[in-house]
Formats: structure tokens, sequence, C-alpha cells
């Protein structure tokens, strides 16, 4: 597997809905949210290029977390922000692998700040998870995969 992590914006016209592409191979299925929250992030909003760099740079966050994390620490980061509830990637550390899982938080999609998220990833109580069991990967590997994510959003 080349890639670990799928997550891009695409333009179809919605308005923020429908639009924002997350997979974590060997995880979740491909999943459509929206990118609403993260484009009321720049408002005022001019292009989708602006809201691709917001999520990339909100990626970035997640990924310089991760590197500081310890043996046994654990993140919780919200990707599905949506009105009713939150869909998270739960992330723990176990020497230089990490265990993923892929779950929900009944946390607003508003009430998490796009420009600050580190509290949040430590913060979330009510994560459940939904995927059948978690996922073991070399954290080098998902750190790679996740800053290539962001840089595929800026374009390079």
């Amino acid at each position: 597997m080349s890639e670990l992590l799928d997550i891009y914006l695409q333009e179809n016209g919605k308005g923020g809905h429908e639009d924002l592409g997350f997979q974590v191979h060997g995880l979740t299925a491909d999943r459509v949210f929206d990118s609403y929250y993260f484009a009321l992030a720049v408002e005022p909003l001019d292009t989708i290029e602006a809201v691709r760099e917001c999520l990339a740079q909100y990626l970035e966050q997640w990924g310089r977390s991760i590197e500081r994390m310890g043996d046994g620490e654990a993140r919780i980061l919200p990707i599905d922000l949506s009105d009713q509830y939150t869909g998270c990637l739960s992330v723990i550390e176990d020497g230089q692998s990490l265990s993923l899982e892929y779950g929900i938080s009944m946390t607003e999609g508003w009430a998490i700040s796009v420009n600050k998220p580190e509290q949040h990833f430590c913060g979330v109580r009510d994560f459940r998870v939904d995927t059948p069991e978690p996922l073991v990967v070399d954290k080098t590997f998902f750190l790679r995969s996740l800053f290539q994510c962001s840089k595929r959003l800026r374009g390079l």
C-alpha cells in the first residue's frame, strides 16, 4: 500500500456539503463529509483553494500533535464536523506503532475550532468506536501519509 490516508476536497457546487473525502485504507470505507465548517473558518471565502489550505493546515496540526505523542498517549482527531456529531479518528501510540480506530463523538461540529483544534485532541470524552477492530500502523508511515495529504491539498 503506497498511501494509508486519502483526504481530499472536491468542488461539487453544493456549498460545502458532501465534498470532503476521507479514507483510512484497511480501516474505513471511502467516506464523504461536509467541508462547511472549514469554509466558515476562512470567511470571507474567496476560493476552494482557501478551504483546501485551511484543511491542509488542519491536517498538519494533527501531525504535529501525533509527533509529540508518547507511548500510551491517545489523540481523538475530529474530521467529520456535523451539526449533530463529530466523526473522529482515534490514534493511540504503542512504541513506534499507532493503533487507529474511527468513531463518533456527540460534540457538534460548530464547537470544534478548526483554526485551533488542539484543544479537542485530548478533550473528547464521549468517543464511541464505529470500526470492528483497530488498524495498527507504523507511526512514521502514518505521518508521512498524513503530510502527503496536506501537500496534495495544496497542489504540491
